[in-house]
């Protein structure tokens, strides 16, 4: 039933495409990611895949539209439950949808609770700080539910990364019209405060006014440029880092190495006692940049992966697709076995040795959250196996012990025009004593209310700075 309801609202608008031109383009989906996919039965299994396959299979005809292709392909990558892995609805569809009007408010999602943070036009600025309890008669839980079975915004069975990227500007917005329904008005139920009754209010949708000229789903803020910053207040010192993806901002891999350097020595001549690493907006990038980190606060040498593996060292298939972006692989660096190829010479393998020079030997606390993936998710684990400190914040946005990735599949179907990405390495993370099932639990969980992300108040900081001038924490 959960993928009938999904599909019983269509927007009228949507143009139909035929049925032969949309089941060539499920059937080069199919092959590739069964056949190419590192992991794609991690967290489901085969028999989910293969009945929901031939479930959409059956659904494709003359009158699918492009939306509901892309909800049918979407609800396959929703299985796979790995963030690397996802697919792009087309402009087309994008033009669309950001033409129509949409639900008129960013929100703050967390624990099935949809808080209004802010609003698109000044008619409906006395809803902010409100929490919604219902769209259109369905409620705020089952929303959250039908987009996690709806998108591959997530990784494992956490929603962190899914409701971290819902509360970022009009994300949930183009997510409801996507997913679920795209009406002209919205029927809300909603509480002004914690202690008042439930009220009813049908409002009009707003037509968003995108970012960049390029449409895109989701959006992601503009990346910090340099990414990282250090300060010193007292005998604390804070560090942020706000992405490892040294290709997308101008600083290059030794100026990160630099920057370490640089502020470890001074913590080191100044005799700072306490670290903050702030990596909670850190989408992840570099693994290397973040073990680098890593060796300035870990007590002993320790490797990032226990492996990584590809299904076949042959990519042709993909690399004819359309816009593919060419997969080369040296077989000399791996090893076949019965269960694909192994990597066995790169330097991610490597022993990596902890800092003799500038290595901190005193408090650190680390702050995360459901922005904290890929590359920082593998960080955060790491810290947590080794006891690198405490970290502190929300859960993480990756998987425990897996992050797929270093190379991608990346090409168009060539009728609907949906875009393709999905990793074509499985690695392991060298982490234990965790659930391989969720992200990394921070050892104190802060989530911050909605009091706090009105006034800009960074709970979460405050709470460690707290702790740390009353001294009643220690590693």
């Amino acid at each position: 039933m959960r993928l009938i309801f999904l599909f019983l609202f269509i927007p009228f608008w949507v143009v139909s495409q035929t049925a032969p031109e949309y089941l060539e383009d499920f059937q080069i989906y199919k092959k590739a990611l069964t056949e190419y996919h590192p992991s794609l039965y991690r967290f489901s299994s085969k028999q989910q895949f293969e009945s929901t396959f031939d479930a959409i299979e059956k659904q494709i005809n003359e009158n699918t539209s492009p939306l509901e292709f892309y909800r049918m392909l979407s609800k396959i990558e929703s299985l796979i439950r790995e963030s690397h892995s996802y697919i792009s609805p087309s402009q087309e569809i994008l033009k669309i949808i950001y033409s129509s009007p949409l639900f008129p408010f960013e929100v703050y999602v967390k624990n099935n609770k949809l808080l209004i943070t802010n609003t698109k036009t000044n008619q409906f600025r006395h809803f902010i700080g409100t929490e919604i309890t219902s769209i259109n008669d369905i409620s705020i839980d089952q929303i959250i539910d039908l987009l996690e079975h709806a998108t591959g915004m997530k990784s494992a069975f956490s929603n962190s990364a899914l409701l971290d990227q819902l509360s970022y500007n009009d994300n949930f917005a183009l997510a409801y019209a996507l997913f679920i329904e795209a009406p002209k008005q919205f029927k809300i139920e909603y509480k002004a405060n914690l202690k008042s009754s439930i009220i009813s209010e049908t409002i009009t949708g707003v037509i968003p006014s995108p970012k960049n000229q390029e449409l895109q789903f989701p959006e992601y803020p503009e990346e910090k440029d340099p990414p990282f910053s250090f300060e010193i207040k007292g005998e604390t010192a804070l560090m942020t880092i706000t992405t490892f993806a040294h290709w997308i901002v101008s600083a290059d891999i030794k100026d990160y190495h630099d920057f370490f350097q640089k502020c470890f020595e001074e913590i080191h001549d100044k005799q700072i006692s306490s670290l903050i690493i702030d990596v909670r907006n850190n989408r992840g990038g570099e693994g290397l940049l973040a073990s680098e980190l890593l060796s300035y606060i870990i007590d002993q040498d320790f490797t990032q992966y226990k492996y990584l593996k590809t299904n076949t060292l042959d990519y042709k298939y993909i690399n004819s697709l359309p816009d593919s972006k060419k997969i080369k692989i040296s077989k000399r660096n791996y090893i076949e076995t019965d269960f694909g190829y192994y990597l066995i010479r790169s330097e991610i393998l490597d022993s990596i040795k902890i800092k003799d020079k500038f290595h901190f030997e005193g408090d650190v606390f680390i702050l995360q959250g459901g922005g904290s993936r890929s590359a920082t998710n593998s960080f955060l684990a790491l810290a947590k196996t080794h006891k690198a400190g405490t970290l502190v914040g929300t859960e993480s946005g990756g998987a425990y012990e897996d992050v797929d990735g270093r190379k991608f599949a990346q090409f168009t179907l060539p009728k609907s025009g949906i875009k393709v990405t999905f990793p074509v390495f499985c690695i392991k993370i060298n982490s234990w004593d965790g659930d391989k099932n969720k992200g990394v639990i921070p050892d104190i969980i802060i989530e911050p209310d909605i009091k706090d992300i009105l006034n800009q108040k960074d709970s979460q900081l405050q709470f460690v700075l707290d702790l740390i001038a009353e001294n009643q924490y220690s590693n």
